[in-house]
């Protein structure tokens, strides 16, 4: 009887049959692998999506906080140095000069009221306007109604120290130098925050 192991048509068929069942097995473990990793890179793709849409638009957040504190600071301000005037009404240089000379014939009583009433929140509205953190492209606005405040300070400076030293009737033409910084300020403030406004819409799609 021979050793020779049987290697006929059956037990080639048994060794192909089993072959092919590896195969397919191997197949169906790496399809599962593929959809398991899919699964988790969608999930993760879909986390990072709702976090980025969770986080508030830098522009969004920059436009209410800027709006804010003109309203609370800016507009505070005009309205109570313009008592019985909507400041909104103002349309340029022209009509602001006007309004600070009809009061400024009150001399030292209108110094006195612009520093001692209406100052304060130009001051604290310098101080936020420049603690804030603004997007790069925001940053020179910013920094620009920052300093227009400033320039409204020193013009309320300088045009109540002329209110106190007057000895004589107020005169429209010794005032106007005076007035000057206040003015450029105003109008420096107004210009920054309507271009920043600009911004904000274009950045939010509007």
């Amino acid at each position: 009887m021979s050793d020779t192991p049987n290697f006929g048509s059956a037990g080639l068929g048994e060794a192909a049959s089993a072959l092919e069942d590896a195969k397919a097995f191997n197949k169906g473990k790496g399809r599962l692998l593929a959809a398991m990793i899919g699964i988790v890179v969608a999930a993760f793709a879909a986390f990072a999506f709702y976090l980025i849409q969770d986080q508030p638009n830098p522009y969004a957040e920059l436009g209410k906080q800027v709006n804010g504190l003109r309203a609370g600071g800016f507009d505070q301000f005009w309205t109570c140095a313009l008592p019985r005037t909507d400041p909104g009404n103002l349309k340029n240089n022209s009509d602001l000069i006007e309004e600070l000379h009809s009061r400024g014939s009150a001399g030292a009583r209108y110094a006195g009221h612009l520093q001692n009433k209406c100052s304060p929140p130009l001051r604290e509205l310098s101080t936020r306007l420049r603690a804030l953190l603004p997007p790069d492209e925001a940053t020179p606005l910013l920094k620009a109604m920052a300093d227009a405040v400033a320039k409204i300070e020193v013009g309320v400076s300088a045009y109540s120290a002329h209110l106190q030293a007057l000895e004589g009737p107020y005169v429209r033409d010794a005032a106007e130098s005076e007035l000057d910084s206040m003015v450029r300020g105003w109008y420096d403030f107004r210009k920054a925050h309507a271009d920043l406004n600009k911004l904000v819409k274009a950045k939010l799609g509007r």
